[in-house]
């Protein structure tokens, strides 16, 4: 007949066994289910949405071809105020997945919590239990078995026992490591979070700005078309003012840009800013920069135009420090490049984002490749939404102030550049 020990040996470790099949069984199956229906449901609409703002981006593109009219510039705001509402519900929903997955992970986290406690009181109390029979002396537990066969089959069942032990606690570590990794994933997860936060509120400001603009526009020009041809032709005037100024100021720099600094043309060296590249203005159409295609001359485009609607996420294109930021519509409006900020990356490259809406950095700021910096605008001199990217020689670059012969008193602080220090942003992207 089997000893109490025996038994008790037995039932142990057939309750540990059933604990830890019982392992990643969720008590919170019901709530799990219920998170991933709402995640696969707010997919489905962030699905849509981006088709929606894709669908608005389309016609601003095609909006921005045609004749510039009064009445084509207020569509364009209209149908850029649409694709802001449209972007702020995205990021409402891309936040609300996120609280979701930290909701589903938190789940999780408990349970792993729980499996880690259950399996660690198991161990401690059938240690003990053993323990207390181990430490009976060899002669009181011989005495209690009814032949010597019936006393080695129970220390049998208790080596296998302490091997089962052996495995849980290995099995112990396991739950340990995966709690570490869920943690981290929602750490990560909050920080996404954050960040999407952020946009949003950078969005709302920019359907508070959109609608002004749309207002203002309409004050100016009393919904004239011929009032706004005239306010075109006045702008048009003080960008033709500031280039003249401008390219005057960088041929008596004199930089001495050393060609060999950069790195040799090649794509990949800098990343896209935008995310969806549509091209609008190309780098260049000067003779000199149609021969040598690496480098700028003056008398031509300074950079490459992305066609992008307002409020688009710009990114860094590698990573590197802030040396300024700027907005030339305080001193001057639509004469320059508005809202830029301005990069200094280790390659020896330097580059400028322009005509924003927002700036989301700082001089002296430290930012990653692909971190989104600012978002796309009309600020400056601009005819429509949508984001100049230039790329410098570094040693070429340097922020300047300079008065303004367009603009009476006015005061510019911007980059400026040796015309040898400006560089095909295709080469590298």
């Amino acid at each position: 007949m089997e000893s109490k020990l025996y038994l008790f040996s037995k039932y142990l470790l057939f309750s540990l066994i059933v604990l830890l099949a019982s392992i990643g069984l969720s008590v919170y199956a019901q709530e799990e289910e219920e998170i991933k229906e709402k995640i696969e449901q707010r997919s489905e609409n962030i699905e849509r949405l981006e088709r929606e703002i894709a669908e608005y981006q389309s016609e601003i593109n095609t909006l921005s071809k045609e004749k510039q009219t009064l009445e084509n510039t207020i569509q364009t705001l209209r149908i850029s105020e649409r694709k802001l509402n449209a972007d702020i519900e995205l990021v409402e929903s891309k936040i609300a997945v996120a609280e979701d997955a930290i909701e589903e992970l938190q789940g999780e986290i408990s349970k792993v919590k729980n499996n880690i406690k259950l399996n660690k009181d198991a161990i401690s109390k059938t240690l003990k239990s053993v323990q207390q029979e181990s430490d009976k002396s060899l002669v009181e537990a011989m005495l209690r078995h009814d032949n010597l066969s019936d006393y080695w089959g129970e220390m049998d069942s208790l080596f296998a026992f302490q091997k089962s032990v052996s495995a849980s606690i290995d099995e112990l570590a396991k739950l340990q490591n995966e709690l570490e990794d869920k943690r981290k994933e929602q750490e990560e997860l909050r920080e996404e979070q954050l960040a999407l936060r952020g946009e949003l509120e950078a969005k709302a400001g920019l359907v508070v700005e959109n609608k002004e603009e749309q207002s203002q526009l309409l004050a100016v020009t009393e919904n004239k078309e011929s009032e706004y041809q005239k306010m075109l032709r006045e702008r048009k005037a003080r960008k033709q003012a500031f280039e003249a100024e401008i390219q005057e100021l960088e041929s008596q720099l004199n930089l001495n840009v050393d060609p060999g600094s950069v790195p040799s043309a090649r794509p990949g060296v800098l990343g896209w800013p935008v995310d969806n590249v549509n091209i609008t203005q190309y780098f260049g159409n000067t003779a000199f920069a149609t021969s040598n295609p690496q480098v700028y001359s003056g008398g031509g485009h300074n950079g490459i135009d992305f066609g992008v609607g307002m409020g688009t996420g710009v990114k860094a294109a590698e990573s590197g420090v802030v040396v300024d930021t700027g907005n030339t519509d305080q001193t001057c409006r639509g004469a320059s490049y508005g809202r830029w900020i301005l990069l200094r990356h280790n390659n020896n490259l330097s580059t400028l984002y322009a005509h924003l809406s927002r700036i989301s950095v700082s001089k002296g700021e430290t930012v990653k490749k692909g971190e989104v910096i600012g978002y796309s605008g009309n600020s400056g001199y601009s005819t429509g939404p949508h984001l100049h990217f230039t790329v410098y020689a570094t040693s070429g670059v340097q922020v300047t102030t300079m008065p303004s012969r367009g603009c009476s008193g006015a005061v510019y602080r911007l980059p400026l550049s040796d015309p040898t220090g400006y560089l095909n942003p295709l080469s590298f992207l």
